[in-house]
């Protein structure tokens, strides 16, 4: 059997990203992506073009928000001109955007207490932009001043062709966990995190770690915790399959 593998980065940064090898302009990636499969040749490696391409944009955490059991928090898009014309009214914009989609994402279901707005209303948030990896170009925010300021940073960053910025609202965690899925089952977990949050809002300092010392760092030695986050993540996995099945046939 033929079939074509892509070990690269495709980013929307025309210098790539600072200090990681591979990075592509995703117009040529994905050109010759649509020219080998249309020569018959499949990508195995990631994804068929089409679903890696709603993958890498990000674009499916503000158009799948609203279905509660996907588990993806309240998001929203601004477009950079509105930003460019005025990052603070954008930011107000953003805020109002969220709002109303607040209140559809928690109307049969209450907020989580640990995503409620804190003293005085405000809320946290981040805004990130797609094509970009390992946490680059994602900012946390306090308060529509500091969203103003996220916006107006990530949308004059050198270089940038992104046409639109995603703002988001925070979901405090203990750590992140990567599943690796074969076969619609869950065969492997990273457990990772970033160290801490830098002054300008930026996570940093990305760390791994091995499920055990996962549990007593990051979860206090509660076991219990941890087993029941991975009974959770078996069910997101379960519900992300179907949407996976409706946007490639061969996922």
């Amino acid at each position: 059997h033929n079939a074509a593998c892509y070990f690269l980065w495709p980013t929307m940064m025309q210098d790539g990203t600072g200090g990681q090898c591979g990075m592509v302009s995703e117009r040529e990636y994905f050109a010759c992506m649509h020219r080998m499969e249309a020569a018959a040749l499949p990508t195995r490696f990631p994804h068929a073009s089409q679903l890696y391409r709603t993958l890498l944009a990000k674009e499916w955490q503000s158009t799948l928000c609203l279905h509660s059991k996907l588990c993806i928090p309240p998001t929203v898009s601004v477009n950079r001109a509105t930003v460019a014309t005025d990052a603070t009214r954008a930011a107000t914009k953003a805020l109002a955007a969220l709002d109303i989609v607040r209140a559809e994402r928690y109307a049969a279901k209450p907020e989580p207490e640990e995503m409620a707005a804190g003293v005085g209303g405000i809320r946290r948030g981040v805004v990130k932009l797609g094509y970009s990896w390992e946490a680059s170009y994602v900012t946390v925010f306090r308060g529509e001043s500091q969203l103003a300021l996220a916006l107006r940073s990530l949308a004059t960053v050198a270089g940038s062709e992104h046409g639109a910025l995603i703002v988001q609202d925070f979901v405090p965690s203990s750590f992140e966990a990567r599943a690796f899925v074969v076969d619609g089952r869950i065969s492997h977990i990273i457990y990772s995190n970033f160290g801490r949050i830098d002054p300008a809002g930026y996570p940093v300092e990305f760390v791994k770690l091995p499920r055990a010392q996962a549990v007593c760092e990051w979860l206090e030695g509660d076991e219990a915790a941890m087993s029941d986050a991975e009974a959770r993540m078996k069910k997101l996995v379960a519900s992300w399959l179907f949407w996976l099945r409706c946007r490639s046939v061969e996922a």
